[in-house]
């Protein structure tokens, strides 16, 4: 074996070591997480051409709710204004779920299948990239029509405890019809 085939080997078995080390504290973490109620605010873009001049098209604010391991969306505001009892329910907003526990829960999950790499260093934190196939989402994203897009991003990892203290998700390659 090659000098940089061998770095590379090392390297890929670091980075599984450390997924390793996160999926078990991400467990023991959403074990011991209380329940527990926040705000989210959604701003939602639109770019139609490849040089990404995006706008604005509106902001949806929902509270989450966190009660014994289940994730709960209630739209509060739609632009700036209260939405209120049956407008709420009946509200067509673009929306995705899982964001919080469940996004982390459903990343390590043995049927999701990651794919990490060594993403560097990220404000003292070691950083995993991923990439999670369509087949294997459980990411959920749509109004009356809701598809399990395929969906990269990043955690950033304490090394010494497995914590993870961040992670992004993109999206990515969703069907035209969407």
């Amino acid at each position: 074996m090659t000098a940089g085939l061998f770095a590379l080997f090392l390297l890929a078995s670091d980075v599984d070591a450390l997924a390793a080390r996160a999926r078990s504290a991400t467990a023991e973490w959403i074990e011991h997480l209380p329940d527990f109620v926040c705000d989210q605010t959604n701003r939602r873009m639109v770019s139609v051409d490849k040089r990404r001049s995006w706008r604005a098209t509106g902001t949806h604010e929902v509270e989450v709710s966190y009660t014994q391991g289940r994730e709960r969306y209630r739209l509060l505001r739609l632009n700036g204004v209260a939405v209120l009892g049956e407008e709420a329910a009946n509200a067509r907003t673009l929306g995705s779920s899982g964001e919080f526990a469940t996004a982390l829960r459903t990343l390590f999950d043995a049927g999701t299948e990651p794919e990490f790499r060594d993403g560097g260093k990220d404000r003292g934190f070691r950083k995993l990239t991923f990439r999670v196939q369509a087949a294997h989402s459980r990411w959920s994203v749509g109004t009356d029509v809701r598809i399990n897009p395929a969906y990269q991003g990043s955690i950033s990892v304490e090394e010494s405890s497995g914590r993870v203290h961040r992670i992004t998700m993109l999206s990515r390659e969703f069907p035209r019809a969407f």
